[in-house]
């Protein structure tokens, strides 16, 4: 080894002598002629014949030079350094070719390298915490459906295959006393937070275990956006008070720049502070209360299939101790990542596959190019093949050649990348998981650099073998255009069959999603979003401890907003349609319990001009009314869904149910219309309408606000503003926002995917029709003297035309079939994102082919059109 380097060493020092080595090379080889000529001369031969007789005996000076140079120099580099530069030549000479392969792989590896950027950052990259791959989420199954976790469950899930665990769950605090009043997103976190995430803060301390108790100390940590916002950075905020929800908090820390909490990654917003859960008494008490998520890190050694287990096992057991409030429950444990992923990882993954059937189809129209290319130079490569040229020299030219046209076509696709990516950032849907750091980082250059050495190893090699297959003898003796026709023909066949397979996958899975996307503009929600304002208003707990405070808050800003002009209608609620939901268990009287399986629906507390602010419309009996309070019958409203499901065909007035067997009864005393409260792509449920003002009826607490009117958003947002801190200048709105734009947000994962996709398909498509084109154009200028015979001997034009698009559509009919079935299996990975359409609807998958052979058609009838044109005489002539 140490030999071996020596020597390297000492060749790469003589390289700066090598100007100086030649010349002595030079004057060593002349110096050995002139003693061999002498030699010559000495046994009696003139001086001519001294000369020739000296140089056969030395042999070819060139091969003597090259074989000394090989002593202290580097060949092969030197072979490689000269074919590169050749192959740059020769590129300089074809610009028109050279420019077209270059943005072809330019739109392919731009492309792929902004969205492994994407998926990269979102799905692939590991998450930001110290051993991300032992990072579980402990999650609640409700038959088979996911669910929040019942605080009361976790001492039971502290299994031995978890080292630890931490409670988390979402909360909002208000923040006053500096600047403007404003609604904070946190989290509220156990104790072992931090602990289990193996991070901490960079200013302070973690949460003590007393802290994290009903009753204990008030303590916050503060992110590090609103410490710079609204603290000015100020280190010494660690002990100094902040006023949340009208209490005084002390900060005990403050988290590293970038920190983002596990149950942020997945949501619109950052989690601005964090706070101890200090769970209740009675909270960890009730084992029914699903209302927290649960973040664990796996014992050293431990499986996740272990974790899981012994969580099933758990499940097992509570559901025999406690029936009522866990049979239908089952604990999991999920990968973090895959867990935060779980609304994008699908759809990502599928989207980076379509761009790179994209990237495989500009590889295919370029090696159709540089097959074109190559065999132009058959003659060339022949020669030289028959002056001693080895193959694989010939082939490793071409390659070079290839090379740098992919090299070219890299480098263009990261400029082209850096502006995709920052489109794709904008387009994403609000809440893709680590969004904002996507960047063409080293991991994004390195796939790009791999890729692109794969690109133009993949449509070089192909192109390089074919072109110097050939006998060189038959190629000099018949010509280079007789000789390779037809060969070249099915090549290039082959690689457009190839082009309009996956061009036609990607067509059919971009028509699914139109599909999709139309049907759910078509649904009917129930309800109206048009010109709704909606807000939270979230009234602390200290300034309002009950819920008559609460809902007298309420009536008031309702009878201020109705009597403002340019208002239509107010309303308020717990939660509004698109922005959440409570579900509780209900019994109906007089319907059979079933012990195994209980009768819930969703539910909320409304305020009277709730049915009308929305437009829902009163089907049947009466809505709510003025006397519909505290002390009065207990009433509700329901949906046509419920009465369906409990009214058996008569009347739903007048039937009465129960949240369980404790609540009071409360009596049916209207019916609405159904509404599809979670957005077009979701079920109609059963639900029921509590009347806000009976309190005693339910647990959750008004907070949302809706105002429907003419004067536009900003002009109703300023106003229920103005009005809100009329009656509390403390209290502020958040989550404002119209319903429209609500409804936006719930399907814009599935316009992002379609808009990306559509986008892939249809630069798949023309990629595909230019080389159609290309192969049409080939084959006519291959065939003129055929096809001048044909005219001479009078054949019609309509079979001239025929002739040409029969014979490239017969190749486009290959990569038909072989595209369908490709479709058929990759349509599977777009169920979740189809809705009223199945992945093999027949419709699409008649229309596509037939839509792509139509654009086949027209791709080919401009050759075709021109071999029409042909003149016999000129076509005669043509070799």
């Amino acid at each position: 080894m140490g030999a071996r380097l020596g020597a390297f060493l000492r060749r790469l020092s003589l390289l700066r002598r090598r100007h100086e080595l030649d010349r002595e090379l030079a004057e060593e080889l002349q110096s050995h002629l002139e003693l061999e000529a002498d030699r010559a001369r000495a046994e009696g031969r003139s001086a001519d014949e001294g000369l020739r007789t000296a140089r056969l005996r030395l042999g070819n000076p060139d091969r003597l030079r090259e074989e000394s140079r090989a002593v202290f120099g580097f060949p092969r580099v030197e072979a490689l350094a000269r074919d590169t530069a050749l192959a740059a030549r020769r590129l300089r000479r074809a610009p028109a070719f050279t420019l077209a392969a270059v943005l072809t792989l330019a739109l392919g590896i731009g492309a792929n390298a902004a969205l492994f950027a994407l998926v990269d950052t979102v799905v692939l990259r590991p998450l930001p915490f110290p051993q991300p791959d032992r990072l579980v989420s402990v999650r609640e199954l409700f038959r088979g459906e996911r669910s929040a976790l019942a605080p009361a469950n976790i001492a039971d899930y502290r299994v031995p295959a978890l080292e630890s665990l931490a409670a988390w769950h979402s909360v909002e605090l208000n923040v006053s006393g500096t600047g403007r009043p404003e609604t904070l997103f946190g989290q509220a976190v156990g104790a072992d937070f931090f602990a289990v995430l193996g991070t901490g803060p960079v200013l302070g301390r973690a949460f003590l275990p007393e802290e994290d108790r009903d009753g204990g100390p008030k303590v916050v940590i503060l992110s590090d956006g609103l410490w710079r916002s609204r603290f000015g950075a100020d280190p010494a905020i660690v002990g100094r008070s902040v006023r949340l929800d009208r209490q005084p908090y002390q900060v005990v820390g403050v988290l590293p720049p970038g920190f983002v909490t596990p149950g942020a990654m997945g949501g619109p917003r950052e989690a601005s502070v964090l706070v101890p859960a200090a769970f209740p008494a009675e909270l960890l008490a009730n084992r029914g209360d699903h209302e927290t998520d649960l973040v664990a890190r796996l014992r050293p050694g431990a499986s996740l299939a272990e974790a899981d287990a012994q969580l099933r096992a758990v499940s097992e057991r509570l559901a025999r101790d406690h029936p009522d409030t866990n049979r239908e429950f089952r604990a999991v444990a999920i990968p973090l990542d895959r867990d935060v992923t779980r609304d994008v990882r699908a759809s990502m993954l599928l989207l980076l596959g379509a761009v790179g059937a994209v990237l495989a189809i500009a590889c295919l129209n370029v090696a159709n190019l540089q097959l074109v290319r190559a065999l132009g130079r058959h003659r060339e490569l022949a020669v030289c093949g028959a002056l001693g040229a080895p193959r694989s020299r010939l082939v490793a030219g071409l390659l070079i050649e290839s090379l740098l046209v992919a090299g070219l076509g890299g480098v263009a696709g990261l400029g082209l990348a850096s502006f995709l990516l920052a489109g794709l950032k904008t387009l994403a849907p609000a809440g893709t998981p680590r969004l904002a750091t996507a960047a063409l980082d080293a991991r994004v250059l390195a796939a790009a650099l791999v890729a692109t050495v794969a690109t133009g190893l993949f449509f070089g090699l192909a192109p390089a073998l074919a072109a110097t297959r050939t006998r060189a003898a038959a190629v000099l003796q018949v010509g280079a255009r007789q000789h390779s026709s037809r060969r070249v023909m099915r090549w290039r066949g082959a690689l457009v069959s190839g082009q309009v397979a996956l061009a036609l996958a990607l067509l059919v899975c971009a028509a699914l999603l139109m599909r999709s996307m139309a049907r759910i503009g078509s649904v009917a929600l129930g309800f109206e979003t048009e010109s709704v304002v909606a807000a939270q208003v979230k009234l602390p707990q200290e300034a309002y401890p009950d819920a008559a405070r609460r809902l007298a808050f309420f009536e008031e800003l309702e009878r201020r907003l109705a009597a403002r002009p340019g208002v239509a209608a107010v309303a308020f609620v717990n939660t509004l349609p698109l922005r959440g939901g409570w579900r509780t268990g209900i019994q109906v009287e007089g319907r059979p319990v079933d012990p195994e399986h209980h009768d819930d629906a969703d539910a909320q507390a409304v305020s009277r001009g709730y049915f009308r602010a929305l437009g829902i419309p009163l089907l049947r009996g009466r809505g709510l009314e003025q006397t519909d309070r505290e002390g009065a019958p207990y009433v509700a409203l329901v949906n046509e869904e419920f009465a369906r499901r409990f009214a058996y065909g008569g009347s739903v007035i007048g039937k009465r149910f129960r949240r369980g067997p404790k609540a009071p009864w409360v009596t049916v005393v209207g019916e609405v219309g159904s509404l599809r409260r979670d957005g077009p792509d979701a079920d109609a449920t059963s639900q029921i309408y509590l009347p806000a003002a009976q309190t005693g009826l339910y647990p959750v607490r008004l907070s949302d606000v809706a105002l429907r009117g003419n004067g536009g958003a900003g002009a109703l947002t300023s106003l229920l503003r103005a009005e809100v801190e009329a009656l509390d200048a403390e209290q502020p709105i958040s989550r404002v926002t119209t319903l429209d734009e609500a409804l936006a947000r719930g399907v814009a994962p599935r316009r992002f995917g379609l808009a990306l996709l559509a986008g892939f398909a249809l630069t798949a498509l023309a990629l595909t029709l230019v080389g159609i084109y290309g192969v049409a154009a080939y084959s006519v200028g291959q065939r003129i003297p055929e096809l001048g015979v044909r005219v001479a001997l009078g054949a019609e034009r309509g079979r001239i035309l025929g002739l040409v698009v029969r014979g490239v559509l017969s190749q486009v009919l290959i990569g038909v079939a072989a595209g369908l079935a490709l479709a058929f299996a990759a349509t599977r990975a777009l169920q979740g994102l189809l809705f009223q359409v199945a992945p093999t609807d027949p419709a699409t998958f008649a229309a596509v082919p037939l839509l792509l052979l139509a654009a086949a058609a027209l791709a080919a009838l401009g050759p075709a059109l021109r071999a029409t044109r042909v003149d016999p005489v000129t076509a005669l002539r043509w070799e």
